[in-house]
């Protein structure tokens, strides 16, 4: 426990990520600044993504959710499926093109995601360009992730600490009530 302890609240890892250029949900002024690391065709991502969902609902003005891009290179489209979400970002739909991104996981093709974005009523034009744009976004996400030391998705950061602990909206409540009592 002491060991706990320790690494917790005495010498905690802390990591700096840029999350400017992140697609969010929530204020920049959030008490809690949560970054998320996933890749839209990981199954554990896709099961954690209602999980995360109640957790901004339940604290609703109080965190921020910063969604950075990390595929992992398992599905070979997952890096076309971040595009994707970050292209749509730039037309507002970035949750609902997030939704169906996991929806339909690994459906994630180039084909795949312009029927998406049809779906969803954008911009094909603008989309697009901003697909195409959004490459180098992606992997400077994934850099961040590999620096920080993310080794697996989802993989969580609360003000810049890395989450350990059960990925359920109990465990994370707890650190977020935390966060909130210290960062008040």
């Amino acid at each position: 426990v002491r060991e706990d302890y320790v690494a917790k609240y005495e010498k905690p890892r802390m990591v700096k990520l840029d999350v400017s250029k992140a697609p969010r949900v929530g204020t920049d002024d959030a008490p809690v600044q949560i970054a998320e690391f996933y890749d839209y065709a990981c199954p554990h991502c896709k099961e954690f993504k209602p999980i995360l969902d109640a957790v901004v609902q339940q604290y609703d003005g109080k965190i921020s959710v910063h969604y950075m891009m990390f595929p992992l290179g398992h599905w070979p489209e997952s890096k076309s499926a971040a595009q994707a979400a970050l292209a749509a970002s730039q037309q507002g739909k970035f949750k609902e093109m997030h939704a169906l991104l996991f929806a339909k996981a690994p459906a994630h093709s180039r084909q795949d995601v312009m029927g998406y974005a049809t779906q969803l009523g954008l911009d094909i034009a603008k989309f697009d360009a901003a697909y195409t744009a959004a490459g180098p976004q992606v992997d400077t996400d994934k850099v961040q992730g590999n620096t920080a030391g993310v080794e697996s998705t989802p993989s969580i950061y609360l003000n810049n600490r890395k989450f350990e602990g059960a990925i359920t909206v109990k465990y994370l409540g707890l650190w977020i009530d935390e966060e909130l009592a210290v960062n008040r």
